[in-house]
């Protein structure tokens, strides 16, 4: 499974979120693969980093050592580095199965069933006018 993607209409699809340290998408290619012990920093934070939106930067995360949170600021200059419109990624449940952050330019689902009793799940379906759809599963 790759560790992120980008969609024809500019969304960048991630499990956790953007690390520090990576200034062009693209350096996801050249990352290490197929890793049993995930120790590379940027592929820890982009499967473990969470947005903060009473941030403005990076801040060491309280989940673990090499995650990190990021804040409006961090978030707003990955988008224009990389010239992207969307953020969408996974990991943290929230009560609906999603949330938007920054003015809705960063949207978190949560789509693991397994934790309904705690919440809803949700899926993202970008249709063919790329708009994105979130569907309660």
């Amino acid at each position: 499974m790759p560790l992120a993607a980008v969609t024809w209409n500019k969304i960048f699809c991630v499990h956790g979120d953007i690390p520090e340290g990576l200034d062009d998408i693209e350096e996801i290619n050249f990352l290490p693969k197929d890793q049993e012990k995930i120790d590379d920093p940027i592929i820890t934070q982009l499967v473990w980093n969470d947005p903060r939106e009473k941030s403005s930067h990076f801040k060491n995360s309280n989940r673990g050592s090499g995650i990190k949170t990021f804040g409006k600021k961090a978030f707003e200059t990955f988008m224009e580095e990389n010239d992207l419109n969307l953020i969408i990624r996974a990991h943290k449940r929230f009560k609906n199965g999603f949330k938007k952050f920054f003015n809705d330019i960063l949207i978190s689902i949560f789509s693991s069933q397994s934790y309904s009793k705690r919440g809803s799940a949700t899926v993202a379906f970008i249709n063919e006018n790329g708009n994105v759809e979130l569907i309660p599963i």
